[in-house]
């Protein structure tokens, strides 16, 4: 399945390619699970290989729906939490059973 990403996201250099077979994980999800939680330290970097997540913040009560992640996407909120090493402002949660990719936090830095 990572051969799969790899041409998706035109992975091409060898070195990376290895690490990630190394250091990354599959996960499969089944709707109403939370990916993401707010007010928590991203530790893994999620990419929804297949299915649909939604991202939403929650404000007095309400949710504010701000987008949808779709195949070979990433939320840009997680990313940037997990480069300042901050906690989540938003909430994810699977909408359609997913396939994710899981990278550790600590070699997405690297």
């Amino acid at each position: 399945m990572l051969d799969h990403v790899f041409r998706k996201l035109h992975i091409t250099e060898e070195e990376l390619k290895k690490e990630l077979r190394e250091k990354t994980s599959f996960s499969k999800h089944q709707k109403g699970e939370f990916l993401i939680k707010e007010n928590k330290y991203i530790k893994v970097l999620k990419i929804v290989i297949s299915g649909k997540v939604r991202v939403y913040q929650e404000n007095e009560e309400r949710e504010i729906l701000i987008y949808y992640l779709g195949n070979m996407e990433t939320c840009t909120l997680s990313l940037s939490a997990c480069f300042e090493d901050c906690k989540s402002t938003v909430n994810a949660i699977v909408e359609e059973e997913s396939m994710v990719l899981n990278i550790p936090v600590r070699f997405v830095n690297d």
